[in-house]
């Protein structure tokens, strides 16, 4: 009976130390977030304010504009892999990517603009994945090594 009471008391003493644990862990959340809190709005009041701005059509910069007209002809793209989606080669044989070809919603080669991920580790036996994508064109080539 006794040794009941002895391990009731310890397990009230824990339950409360993690308790204090947790509701101080609380208190420096909340402290922090107020201090953050308390940062922005110093910045805002800091901020000089701009008696008028025309706000209707801000400024392109040329490198804005080239980027918008690459993302245009990247909208609707197509990709297609030159080869098969799926390559086999040995262990220690040379992979040569093939490549893929990439044409924008009008038809015209955007083959550049493709961005190509991924590696396959010839002297290692296993699964490897290339991604060739543009835009949100995506398609994945499979090359096992074995």
């Amino acid at each position: 009976m006794k040794n009941i009471w002895v391990f009731s008391t310890i397990g009230i003493i824990c339950v409360g130390i993690l308790l204090a644990l947790m509701f101080s862990n609380m208190k420096s959340d909340k402290t922090e977030s107020q201090e953050e809190s308390a940062r922005i709005v110093e910045s805002i009041n800091n901020t000089e304010s701009v008696e008028s701005v025309d706000m209707s059509e801000p400024a392109k910069t040329e490198e804005e504009e080239n980027k918008k007209e690459a993302q245009a002809d990247e909208e609707g793209a197509t990709i297609e892999l030159n080869g098969s989606e799926e390559i086999f080669i040995a262990v220690g044989e040379t992979f040569t990517d093939p490549g893929a070809v990439a044409k924008d919603k009008n038809g015209n080669d955007i083959s550049s603009k493709i961005k190509v991920e991924g590696k396959v580790n010839t002297n290692k036996a296993g699964t490897y994945q290339i991604y060739y994508y543009v835009g949100k064109a995506i398609v994945i080539r499979t090359v096992t090594v074995g």
